[in-house]
């Protein structure tokens, strides 16, 4: 088995638990899905891949951090959206600091992937950085 099969396999098997949620149609849908995520002790970094009418297809963890940073590949943010077909996504990580205010690396970042995500044909509708008990959207930020 090639090793695009097994991340597809991965990504669809992450997807069996979404398949039958709402539409994704604000920030606070993408908070509600990964509020666990401001528990955890160290950051990570999740793609959520959506059809066209905004339903979850699947989420796949991209990078895994430390306490305060997580180095996330391009390749591991694109590759779930071309495995699924998925014309949307959307990044989540945590801030394990417990403030989800964008850092200056985050922006840059979300600023890249909007590029490379539009070589694609894919749509990055939002970056949401989730802290404890709190988000902030980048999309609402601009």
């Amino acid at each position: 088995m090639t090793l695009q099969r097994i991340e597809l396999k991965i990504v669809r098997e992450k997807t069996s638990s979404y398949g039958n949620c709402e539409c994704i149609k604000n920030p606070a849908d993408v908070y509600e899905m990964f509020k666990w995520l401001g528990d955890d002790i160290q950051e990570n970094f999740y793609v959520l891949c959506m059809d066209t009418g905004g339903k979850a297809i699947g989420f796949y963890l991209a990078a895994k951090g430390s306490t305060n940073y997580a180095n996330v590949e391009m390749a591991n943010i694109i590759r779930p959206a071309l495995l699924t077909n998925a014309p949307r996504i959307i990044l989540i990580h945590n801030h394990p600091s417990g403030d989800p205010r964008p850092s200056r690396e985050d922006k840059m970042l979300t600023q890249r992937v909007k590029e490379a995500c539009d070589l694609f044909g894919i749509t990055l509708n939002d970056h949401v950085i989730i802290g404890y008990e709190s988000y902030i959207s980048c999309a609402e930020q601009k």
